[in-house]
């Protein structure tokens, strides 16, 4: 009879959701949403060319780099790829993101047409002043406000705004406290928390935000 010692159960279902979890956090949240993002932008392009998305081959990606050459950044269609990449990994598909198809394509668009992203003015105060006048005197006139101001005084990137909850803003009589869990630049995630005074102006973007959450009866969410 053997003294040996059974083998302990393991639970490999449940490991393998483990290590799915730990893989999905290895990226931002802002980075999967790019991702979710890009893919399905070549998924679409992709169905109306009649090409198949998965699996896709380097030279269906290497049309779909040069179909938006000069409309996307270079920067832009690298992260396209990289999207490609890990849709055909979650997949469980091959794909060479080094294929002579694709990266020969972004090396051309790099320098035929370069990397640089147009750029882009920012508004002045004068030109935020003009964009509230012509609102409308509604709700949807009060929310633009709200998110006009909040966003240019707090300099928040339109994704950090879109993704606020109520449970985000702290509004007391100095001001108000915005925490932004997620930024495309905290790539660690760690969030950070920006403080916008009260003023006595029309373009306040304290009393704008108050506003618009009384009007919209927004109190969670």
């Amino acid at each position: 009879m053997s003294d040996a010692l059974p083998a302990p159960l393991i639970d490999l279902e449940g490991l393998g959701e483990r290590a799915a979890a730990f893989a999905r956090a290895s990226r931002s949240p802002a980075t999967r949403r790019a991702y979710g993002s890009d893919w399905r932008h070549f998924e679409a392009w992709a169905l109306a060319a009649g090409y198949s998305t998965l699996p896709a081959t380097a030279g269906t990606v290497g049309i779909y780099l040069a179909a938006h050459a000069g409309q996307l950044t270079h920067s832009t269609l690298r992260r396209r790829v990289a999207a490609i990449a890990v849709a055909h990994k979650l997949a469980g598909y091959a794909f060479d993101a080094r294929h002579p198809a694709i990266h020969d394509v972004l090396a051309g668009i790099r320098r035929e047409l370069g990397a640089r992203a147009s750029t882009k003015n920012a508004i002045t105060v004068d030109d935020l002043r003009a964009m509230i006048r012509r609102l409308p005197q509604n709700l949807h006139g009060t929310r633009d406000k709200a998110i006009l101001l909040i966003g240019f005084a707090g300099a928040f990137r339109r994704s950090e705004i879109e993704a606020l909850d109520v449970e985000d803003i702290a509004i007391v009589s100095r001001g108000v406290a915005i925490n932004v869990r997620h930024s495309k630049t905290d790539q660690a995630g760690l969030g950070k928390r920006v403080g916008i005074p009260r003023s006595k102006k029309a373009t306040c973007p304290v009393a704008a935000l108050e506003a618009w959450l009384i009007g919209s009866k927004i109190t969670a969410g």
